[in-house]
């Protein structure tokens, strides 16, 4: 991404959170919790990104997430944060351009939040191979 697009950037951040799912579902031994939350967000990012016509799918750089083998589960919360925090940057671009582009973004953001909100107790007693 050459310019700052913060649409890109919400899925890009949420490319890397769907990737570092992934490698916690590999790491662990209760698959039923992670593979609930990779199935439904896999569906909504699918979903949404037709509806917002995302235009940029750049490979995942596993050195650029700086992930943590040894603490992934603390990665994954931080990530699914900063996906959260990015939503809703994207959600305030749309409030302050006006019209009803806030309407159809507030949904990713609520998702986002309520999905965390929903899950990181749950994530966070996940034993890790």
């Amino acid at each position: 991404m050459t310019e700052y697009n913060i649409k890109e950037k919400v899925f890009k951040t949420w490319d890397e959170l769907y990737f570092l799912l992934e490698l916690t579902s590999s790491k662990t031994n209760d698959k039923k919790v992670i593979m609930e939350i990779m199935k439904t967000q896999l569906s909504k990012k699918e979903s949404w990104e037709l509806c917002y016509e995302r235009k940029e799918w750049n490979p995942i750089n596993e050195i650029e997430l700086k992930i943590d083998p040894s603490n992934i589960l603390k990665s994954l919360i931080l990530k699914w944060e900063e996906l959260v925090i990015e939503s809703y940057f994207y959600l305030q671009q749309a409030r302050k351009l006006g019209g009803t582009l806030g309407h159809k973004i507030g949904p990713i953001w609520s998702f986002h939040k309520r999905e965390k909100e929903k899950y990181e107790n749950m994530i966070l007693k996940l034993n890790i191979k």
